[in-house]
């Protein structure tokens, strides 16, 4: 019987967040479950933490990491169940990476690289790719003052209604 030939996959694995807040160990546990059926990476990171549309195992938000792996084709059935398995990974699509080329693969990789990169200069957390801190302090600013305008519209609209009562 001929050895089964290894295609280029795509996987979208969605993780617990309680789990994800290690993000080196999260990456890690994936990158294990590959592994361990042959799956050569290609590319494995960090896609997005989201709101869930709808609870996944009695979870609201999760953490999504992307891969892509070369693996033999009669792999992907275990690699599946292994995360099906996992309490850790609590949703997985793995689909043939036919739509990607190879230079949109090296262009995900640079694009990692150089948000490790600028992580690592900025002294920031791997979870801080995106320089999410800075934005946070001006927009605190303004939501600080959102809510003290709205204080005293309200102090104003009691005060106005004591002085019709009153009347």
């Amino acid at each position: 019987m001929a050895a089964p030939t290894a295609r280029l996959y795509e996987g979208l694995f969605l993780l617990n967040q309680n789990f994800a807040a290690d993000l080196p160990a999260a990456t890690e546990h994936v990158k294990t479950i590959l592994e361990r059926h042959q799956a050569e990476i290609v590319l494995l990171k960090k896609w997005d933490d989201r709101k869930l549309a709808y609870p996944v195992r009695g979870q609201k938000r999760g953490t999504y990491l992307l891969a892509f792996f070369n693996a033999p084709t009669n792999q992907i059935i275990a690699i599946d169940r292994d995360c099906n398995l996992s309490e850790q990974v609590q949703r997985a699509l793995i689909i043939k990476a036919e739509h990607v080329g190879e230079t949109e693969l090296e262009a995900a990789r640079r694009d990692e690289t150089v948000a490790q990169t600028e992580a690592r200069l900025r002294g920031d957390s791997p979870e801080n790719e995106r320089g999410e801190g800075a934005a946070e302090t001006t927009e605190t600013k303004g939501q600080d003052e959102a809510p003290r305008a709205a204080k005293s519209r309200k102090n104003d609209l009691a005060v106005n209604l004591e002085e019709a009562q009153d009347a």
